[in-house]
């Protein structure tokens, strides 16, 4: 269903249906070409969203921008865009906001004059969009490196990022490279490397913060001794980057595993991460895993494989304020429907699953992917986004909202654009206070032009 709402004489005594439009706001450089959102953040007080992405440069190829976004009208606030004379695209990953609201963080991968991609983390004031500070980061001349994930400490004091670098002249293999930079001047407080047993290649896609700010954890793949890849957890101090404890994961085929999105339980004790892994008798499933947060001790592993018995992976996961649950989406082959979105819930005492909910899109359309999941400040929604097929257009937005208790689907917003094209949503957060959910991604305008496109919903 696609819901809109019109509001009326009503709206000022009547709220509008759950999964209702609020606002779009699109958002395009200066020059023509493809714009696309790829992360997203909003304020403590909930009153500003922040969107980065890309944006055609003056090369033909692209540059950083970052989008404040009123979060009650969609109005732009302001813009700001980050230009480096590289030889390749620029793309963001990641945005966070200091426990203050007064800096806006944003994290990715771009080319510094004619190096390599490396890391590059910028700092920005929320109120005006001045640059504040940037930082790159690049390994060795030869080094293909990207910064994949950023958290800001609770006391806004530092800020963490992840991602992946080579440290050795003579090879390309990489190694997790974490960076602690102090959050006011952007000075590096610390750096930290993992090099995996088998010496090749290790990428870190994810990083979280605990609660009270003393450890950093990190998640991705790494190349085993007598494995393929496993799924490498990492934990920090998060004051000195001394490594606390490593734990890896190596699935039942003693192939391809991975790590894709890491967080930790609101008391702080559990970490739990989700990803990718190759099953015996299946390709990649789900693979879901709890440990324990000052040892590194596995708690429990749970996996998914679809109906579809192909490839299944974790993008996203989020834990509910009162940790009793873990919820996780991602891409899951079905039966004649090709990929779906699959969102799991689980005990997080016991990995048991709760409840298992499939969002198929447009019937005999076969692409539903999505991107990622925020849940409501009480915990009683879930909120998936991403692209889905539609059956009059490419690619949409599709943005689906279920019950954390239970599974049941409790709405499904639908956004195609105005020339039926690609439609695709990277990211979703959901108002500090209740009542709103953000989602943002790309949407085509012509043949060779997209924008961000940010829309806000009634949750």
């Amino acid at each position: 269903a696609i819901v809109t709402w019109a509001g009326g004489a009503s709206a000022a005594t009547t709220s509008p249906p759950p999964g209702s439009q609020l606002w779009l706001s699109r958002y395009h450089g200066p020059m023509a070409g493809l714009s696309e959102a790829t992360a997203e953040a909003i304020s403590p007080d909930g009153s500003t969203i922040f969107v980065a992405g890309t944006i055609p440069g003056p090369t033909g190829l692209s540059d950083q921008a970052m989008v404040a976004i009123s979060a009650t009208t969609g109005a732009q606030v302001w813009a700001s865009r980050y230009v480096v004379p590289g030889s390749e695209p620029d793309r963001p990953y990641q945005v966070a906001v200091s426990p203050s609201g007064d800096t806006v963080f944003v994290t990715g991968q771009s080319v510094l004059g004619a190096s390599f991609p490396g890391y590059l983390t910028i700092a920005y004031d929320t109120a005006t969009g001045a640059q504040l500070w940037a930082r790159h980061y690049t390994g060795n001349a030869n080094s293909l490196s990207a910064a994949k994930s950023l958290a800001v400490s609770p006391d806004g004091s530092t800020v963490y990022v992840t991602g992946y670098a080579n440290a050795h002249s003579a090879t390309r293999d990489a190694d997790y490279v974490t960076i602690a930079y102090n959050a006011a001047t952007g000075a590096q407080r610390w750096l930290s490397r993992y090099n995996g047993p088998a010496g090749l290649n290790d990428q870190a896609r994810s990083l979280a913060v605990s609660p009270d700010g003393r450890t950093v954890y990190v998640t991705g793949r790494s190349y085993g001794k007598t494995s393929l890849y496993d799924v490498a957890t990492v934990a920090y101090n998060a004051a000195t980057g001394a490594q606390r404890w490593v734990s890896r994961y190596n699935g039942r085929a003693n192939s391809n595993d991975f790590g894709t999105a890491i967080t930790v339980s609101p008391g702080g004790r559990w970490v739990y991460v989700t990803g990718g892994s190759t099953g015996k008798t299946s390709f990649t499933d789900f693979a879901t895993i709890a440990y324990n947060a000052a040892t590194g001790a596995q708690r429990w592993v749970s996996r998914y494989n679809g109906p579809g018995n192909r490839d299944d992976t974790g993008v996203s996961l989020g834990v509910t304020p009162n940790g009793r649950t873990v919820v996780v989406t991602g891409s899951s082959w079905g039966v004649n429907t090709n990929t779906d979105y699959a969102t799991i819930a689980y005990n997080s005492a016991t990995g048991r699953a709760r409840w298992t909910s499939r969002y198929v899109g447009s019937p005999g359309y076969t692409s539903d992917i999505p991107a990622g999941l925020a849940l409501s400040p009480d915990g009683r929604t879930v909120y998936v986004t991403g692209g889905s097929e539609g059956s009059k257009s490419e690619i949409d937005y599709a943005t689906v909202a279920y019950a954390a208790a239970t599974g049941v689907q409790l709405w499904v917003s639908r956004f195609d654009g105005p020339v039926h094209g690609f439609d695709a949503a990277s990211a979703v957060v959901a108002g500090p206070a209740g009542g709103t959910v953000y989602v943002t991604g790309y949407s085509d305008t012509g043949p060779t032009t997209a924008d961000f496109l940010t829309i806000a919903y009634q949750s």
